[in-house]
């Protein structure tokens, strides 16, 4: 009962004897970043595996990102504060905040730049990966008011993932990112889950791999856009992917606001996808991207772990 004007007194002193097996946290080699006000029930955590991996192909508002292979962390943590008084006693102040700087080698600028696409989004807790198979997070109520698993929250202008530094002949060119938040949520109020590794391996969690289309060419008299994509690191997807492209479910156009309903057919000339207007007129301003991550993975398109950015037909269509 929460009665106004009375201080919460009661204490919860625990008590100190030693278990078998306490939870010692080894090595931080990954995070995840994900919704800030998502909670994995207890159902969710039981197939850890199903959960992570449907969340990673989830529509952008629910998505997580994984973010694995740290090879280093320079651990700033603040120490207390204290204050001495004249007499010389001392008493604590305020506890220091976590500061953990993650060095990571492999994804290289590209994985460096979509982290930093999140500096500063304050809609993204992280959980963190252990060497041991453990993912550690903080405990918060779920939907139904039971604990279940969240994500840390971090302070104001974090995660911040840093320019890279260039490689000195001595160090190889250094990526970083960096997390901070109030020490409670991994003392107090942690929450960890251990995995069997037979089980299932919190390493082999992949995030989405980018697409980037690109326009070239357009045809304003037979209202087609043809359009190519690419990997993050600039390689064609044409041959790869001819045939799962050239699905009409695997392309969403709208113009205004509206669908735009088409046809797409793989042009092996310019390796990429025609895509014919049966509604509407090409416009300027149109937008075209990939469906849905979900959408992509299953049947008839059959192709996972991708996800694509949006693309305007240009000026002078």
């Amino acid at each position: 009962m929460n009665t106004i004007n009375a201080i919460q007194c009661a204490t919860n002193i625990k008590n100190t004897g030693v278990c078998d097996c306490p939870f010692d946290p080894k090595l931080i080699v990954g995070k995840i970043m994900i919704p800030k006000n998502r909670v994995l029930t207890q159902a969710e955590v039981d197939d850890i595996q199903a959960t992570l991996e449907d969340l990673v192909q989830s529509a952008i508002a629910d998505r997580i990102f994984p973010v694995q292979g740290f090879v280093a962390i320079v651990d700033g943590s603040e120490e207390p504060t204290f204050q001495t008084f004249g007499y010389g006693s001392q008493v604590p102040v305020r506890e220091g905040k976590y500061i953990w700087t993650f060095q990571f080698v492999n994804g290289g600028v590209q994985l460096s730049n979509a982290l930093r696409s999140f500096n500063g989004n304050s809609s993204y807790a992280e959980l963190y990966i252990e060497s041991t198979n453990k993912l550690i997070g903080t405990s918060k109520l779920d939907a139904n008011g039971q604990p279940g698993l969240a994500g840390v929250p971090q302070e104001g202008g974090y995660p911040y993932t840093y320019p890279w530094k260039a490689n000195d002949g001595t160090n190889t060119t250094q990526y970083r990112t960096q997390s901070v938040f109030q020490p409670q949520y991994v003392n107090e109020n942690i929450a960890f889950v251990d995995i069997p590794p037979t089980t299932y391996l919190l390493s082999e969690l992949e995030g989405l791999q980018q697409v980037n289309l690109v326009v070239v060419e357009t045809d304003d008299t037979l209202d087609v856009v043809t359009i190519k994509a690419y990997d993050a690191c600039g390689e064609d997807l044409y041959d790869q992917f001819a045939d799962e492209l050239e699905e009409v479910s695997a392309w969403v156009g709208t113009q205004d606001g509206a669908d735009i309903v088409h046809t797409v057919a793989a042009n092996d000339t310019l390796k990429g996808w025609d895509i014919t207007y049966t509604s509407l007129d090409l416009t300027a301003g149109d937008i075209w991207e990939l469906a849905s991550p979900e959408i992509l993975a299953a049947a008839p398109i059959t192709m996972p772990g991708y996800a694509s950015g949006t693309v305007l037909v240009p000026v002078g269509s």
